[in-house]
C-alpha cells in the first residue's frame, strides 16, 4: 500500500500492484497472478483472491479475442459439450417451508435439475430444536416439491460450532442431499478437535478454499 498525505489531515492509501507488463510479459498470465497473489505482505483470502479471479479470467479472455480463437481452444480445446449447472439464490425472500417448496418448483420448472440452498434462517455458531426442525422442514419440503431426480445441495456458509454441525449432518443424512457445504468453518481450514472421520452427508470442498495448496492441505 503506498501511503499519503491529504490536505483535510486525513491519510490515503490505495493498493501498490506490480507493474503493468507490456509486450510479450504482458500474456504471462500465471506469472502475474503469483505475483498479485503472493508476493504481498497479507496472505490473499477469498476476497482479493475473487478480484485476482477477476482479472486473470479478463486476461485470458482479451487474449482468445486477440488471436481470434474460442478461449476453450487456447486452453486446450474443450472436454465437454455441455455441462450441468445448479441453481442458487432460487430461495430469496422464502420464509416457511411451503414457501421454500414453491420457489423450488418453479426453478425446477426453469430446466435446473440441482438447487443449492441455505434452510438454516437467522441461525448462527449454535442452532437449538425449533431452528432445526424448521431447516429439516425446508428441506423435506422442497425434496417434496422436486422428486427424487434433483439434487439438493445445502448451504452451511460455515456458521456452525462441531456440536451444532454434528446435529444438523446428522438430521440431514436421511434426506437423500447431494452434500453439505461448509457446515463448519473449522472443517475448511483445519481438523477441529471432536470433529469425527467420513461422514453419512457428504461435504464437498467449500468456495472459501483459494488456493490449491489450502484445498490440497
Amino acid at each position: 500500500m503506498h501511503l499519503g498525505r491529504a490536505r483535510n489531515g486525513r491519510g490515503r492509501c490505495r493498493p501498490r500492484l506490480p507493474p503493468s507488463p507490456g509486450g510479450r510479459a504482458g500474456r504471462q498470465y500465471t506469472r502475474l497472478r503469483r505475483q498479485l497473489s503472493r508476493h504481498g505482505y497479507w496472505e490473499s483470502g477469498p476476497v482479493i483472491s475473487s478480484g485476482i479471479g477477476g482479472i486473470e479470467m479478463a486476461l485470458w479472455d482479451l487474449l482468445a479475442k486477440s488471436l481470434g480463437r474460442p478461449l476453450a481452444s487456447v486452453l486446450g480445446g474443450a472436454v465437454r459439450e455441455t455441462i450441468p449447472v445448479y441453481s442458487n439464490a432460487w430461495y430469496f425472500g422464502a420464509a416457511s417451508a411451503t414457501e421454500f417448496a414453491d420457489c423450488a418448483r418453479r426453478t425446477v420448472a426453469l430446466g435446473y435439475r440441482g438447487l443449492k440452498f441455505d434452510p438454516f434462517g437467522v441461525a448462527n455458531f449454535t442452532i437449538d430444536e425449533q431452528g432445526l426442525s424448521q431447516a429439516v422442514e425446508r428441506v423435506e419440503a422442497v425434496r417434496d416439491a422436486t422428486g427424487p431426480d434433483v439434487s439438493l445441495m445445502v448451504e452451511g456458509h460455515g456458521r456452525f460450532g462441531v456440536e451444532s454441525a454434528l446435529r444438523v449432518v446428522a438430521h440431514l443424512a436421511p434426506l437423500n442431499v447431494r452434500f453439505l457445504k461448509s457446515p463448519h468453518l473449522q472443517v475448511i481450514m483445519q481438523p477441529s478437535p471432536g470433529w469425527p472421520g467420513p461422514l453419512a452427508c457428504p461435504l464437498p470442498p467449500a468456495s472459501e478454499l483459494t488456493t490449491c495448496a489450502t484445498a490440497s492441505g
